[in-house]
C-alpha cells in the first residue's frame, strides 16, 4: 500500500520519481465485468522537480 511521504515513481515514465502528498478519491461510473466499481484511488506525488501530478494508484510504484 502506498502511504504519504513514500517515494515513488510514474509507470509510463519511470524517471518521473517523488514523494507522496496525498491520497484522493472519487466517485466514478466505470463498468467492469463483475459490475460497477463505486470510487477510484488517485494519488497526489510531488515530482523531484518541484511540479505536482495526479495519477490513478494503479499508475504508480513505490521505489525502493
Amino acid at each position: 500500500m502506498i502511504k504519504p511521504n513514500d517515494r515513488v515513481y510514474y509507470v509510463y515514465n519511470m524517471k518521473r520519481t517523488g514523494t507522496v502528498v496525498e491520497t484522493k478519491y472519487r466517485s466514478t461510473d466505470m463498468h467492469t465485468e463483475g459490475g460497477t466499481v463505486q470510487q477510484r484511488v488517485f494519488i497526489v506525488v510531488r515530482h523531484d522537480d518541484g511540479t505536482f501530478g495526479e495519477y490513478p494508484v494503479d499508475e504508480i510504484m513505490r521505489l525502493e
